[in-house]
């Protein structure tokens, strides 16, 4: 008997033209059914998942984020196409006995950046790396000298490839002698049981990978993660296959960032004038804001300045991306902070806005 999961008043509400994955993944099955029971129901819910196709709000998110993270300095990029289907997630929802690591705001898959910092470790003790080596790379967390690691790994952000344009695939999973892995009174399994097949919801395509550390560890660590998911892979059932991830072409990786980059970046701006106009423009509308109520205290709004005036000055930027932002605060601090104009003056000393000329 199904057990039904949607209340019938908003079931009609439900517009499956236009899905986000993650909610209807976990939120989206209208109807529970017990293996064996309109087994049909489970997969037609997936497949309508499995047509997801990335928005153009996401692929403005994968645009700001490689704008942002562009200095070779601080980060590396490394773009992984999916060799074997992708298993992350797995175990995130029961109903549908499947899941997936699934952007809440965009509804793309991604694989934790966690996870990579896992694989990536377990590969080096694997191939005896210095234990020192290790606990400097990705931390040490016991006694009481813990400390964080060199190495931060950020989510991965999912990417198209040349013979692949939708993120999910379905896989299938085939279970033999379900009754005696589950029934305790079975001493044997039942030759005669028929096999039970069981739908997962896998990921193809490539992986845009992000790693911030120092200089001089840049390329070793890079090396470790390529070796680590082409030899470990990550996710689900490694051992039987899933999750090996390649690197792809060097060429792919930099004609997709030239491309990006270029694609926001149309008047030969820098990366540091991009952020001071985007955040001229968020003052403005803060401003223009027919209920907006300037702030009182120096709280929150304050520190919007702050942060990015510290930005600009403890990372040497150009003189006249300096002095863009010396323009704009002048213009607009006093537009957002309820201020008298002695306190205003105290505030941009305290902010050392002079130092910005």
């Amino acid at each position: 008997m199904a057990t039904a999961l949607i209340r019938s008043s908003i079931k009609d509400l439900i517009n499956e033209e236009n899905i986000h994955a993650g909610w209807w993944l976990q939120r989206g099955w209208a109807e529970y059914t017990k293996a064996g029971e309109n087994a049909d129901s489970k997969l037609k819910h997936l497949e309508k998942i499995v047509r997801t196709q990335k928005t153009q709000e996401y692929s403005n998110a994968v645009n700001r984020w490689i704008q942002y993270t562009v200095d070779e300095t601080r980060f590396k990029h490394l773009l992984f196409n999916i060799e074997t289907r992708l298993l992350t997630g797995i175990s995130a929802n029961g109903a549908l006995e499947t899941g997936c690591a699934i952007h809440h705001t965009y509804g793309m898959p991604y694989i934790p950046g966690s996870a990579l910092k896992g694989v990536v470790r377990a590969y080096a003790k694997s191939i005896g790396l210095e234990e020192n080596v290790i606990n400097e790379l990705f931390g040490d967390d016991t006694g009481e000298d813990a400390k964080s690691g060199i190495v931060h790994f950020y989510d991965t952000w999912w990417q198209p490839t040349s013979n692949i344009s939708t993120p999910f695939v379905l896989e299938v999973v085939t279970t033999h002698h379900s009754k005696y892995y589950t029934d305790e009174s079975a001493s044997t399994p039942d030759l005669t049981e028929s096999p039970v097949p069981n739908y997962l919801l896998a990921v193809q395509g490539a992986m845009l990978v992000t790693i911030e550390t120092l200089p001089a560890w840049s390329k070793f660590t890079s090396d470790l993660l390529i070796k680590a998911l082409e030899h470990f892979g990550i996710g689900a059932k490694t051992n039987a296959g899933y999750g090996l991830l390649k690197e792809a072409k060097s060429s792919n990786l930099k004609n997709l960032i030239e491309e990006i980059i270029k694609s926001k970046n149309k008047k030969g701006q820098s990366v540091n004038m991009i952020e001071i106009l985007d955040f001229e423009n968020a003052c403005v509308k803060k401003s223009e804001t027919n209920n907006y109520r300037r702030a009182k205290n120096y709280g929150s709004e304050y520190q919007v300045f702050a942060a990015i005036i510290k930005k600009a000055l403890e990372n040497n930027w150009l003189p006249e991306e300096k002095l863009k932002l010396y323009e704009v605060v002048q213009e607009n601090f006093d537009k957002i902070i309820e201020i008298t104009s002695k306190d205003k003056n105290g505030c941009f000393k305290k902010l050392k806005l002079n130092e910005l000329k």
